[in-house]
């Protein structure tokens, strides 16, 4: 079944806090009918997406898209009252600007969450809050709801009528919840913040746990195969190899060490090591000849620069430009 045409989307988006990646290379779509649940450990920056995706965050870069015409609704974790005397005023708040007469629907859906709308909302309780908020939210009749932690507070009544009103709705919908008995119930696709990327399946939240075990499962054997990889060139080769001059790619640049040893990375090889697996991967099929030994090499001993030699010159000198 062909995934529904997009009414936000992120593509490529990056965030950056304090000269740190939150996150990069971001794609994500939410469609009508959508119900997908944004899931990751705390602090990966499941809010912050939330809000770049609500235009209350701008990304680094990448494009934000969100189809003309389109109304998005977000629900933060805490709702800002200032500038608002009363529940209603912050409800009315909800409609779009050429709606804003229409005040009896302020109305009717303060009456289903059982909310006052003459209260001041500075002395409303965290429950109290949370029913105002999703008011505000659910007025404007929106296409998209982005909901941030939409049961904190809730008493189960409550979260039981919300359960229903967002089964009924037919435009997309984008949860983060710590809330399992919930999100079990509502999604119907899972995105994953994992490492500063997205991961996606069409898979609910129920099934979470062993799509992430399979994702492990399946980043270890990957890890595995590339380490015995790595093991099975580099037996061989004596550690002196390094130091020999490669024909394509010119001299090692720096003498066997710690930096030259084979290790696995987030980046792969190390650069010694990305070369000469290269330069192997070159030579005629059945070649299984060793290198030549160091001590048979022609290549002069390294030396340390004289004082007043130039970096320039000392490179000339030693073959090691």
């Amino acid at each position: 079944m062909a995934p529904p045409a997009p009414i936000t989307a992120l593509q490529g988006v990056s965030v950056t806090f304090g000269g740190r990646p939150l996150f990069d290379g971001i794609d994500l779509s939410i469609g009508r009918g959508d119900r997908a649940c944004l899931v990751g450990r705390n602090g990966s920056g499941k809010s912050t997406l939330m809000k770049v995706l609500a235009g209350m965050i701008h990304p680094d870069g990448g494009t934000v898209f969100v189809q003309p015409g389109a109304r998005i609704a977000y629900l933060p974790q805490e709702p800002d009252f200032t500038g608002c005397a009363t529940v209603h005023d912050y409800v009315v708040q909800g409609l779009p600007a050429d709606e804003q007469d229409e005040a009896h629907r302020v109305d009717a859906v303060l009456d289903r969450l059982q909310v006052d709308g003459n209260l001041d909302p500075r002395t409303l309780s965290g429950g109290e809050s949370r029913r105002t908020a999703l008011a505000r939210t659910l007025v404007g009749n929106p296409d998209v709801m982005l909901l941030d932690e939409p049961t904190n507070h809730l008493d189960l009544p409550t979260i039981e009528w919300l359960e229903e009103e967002l089964l009924a709705f037919r435009g997309g919908l984008l949860l983060i919840s710590h809330d399992r008995a919930f999100l079990n119930r509502l999604a119907k696709r899972t995105l994953w913040l994992d490492r500063g990327t997205v991961r996606a399946t069409d898979r609910g939240f129920a099934e979470f746990e062993t799509w992430q075990a399979e994702v492990f499962e399946a980043e270890d054997a990957a890890a595995h195969k590339l380490d015995r990889k790595i093991e099975s060139e580099m037996k061989w080769l004596p550690r002196g190899h390094l130091l020999q001059a490669h024909p394509q790619h010119g001299p090692c640049p720096q003498p066997a060490g710690p930096a030259c040893r084979p290790r696995l990375t987030d980046q792969g090889l190390t650069a010694c090591e990305a070369r000469h697996l290269h330069s192997l991967a070159r030579r005629p099929a059945g070649d299984r000849r060793r290198p030549p030994s160091p001590r048979a090499s022609t290549r002069p001993r390294a030396a340390r620069p004289s004082s007043g030699t130039s970096l320039p010159a000392f490179c000339a000198a030693t073959g090691w430009g």
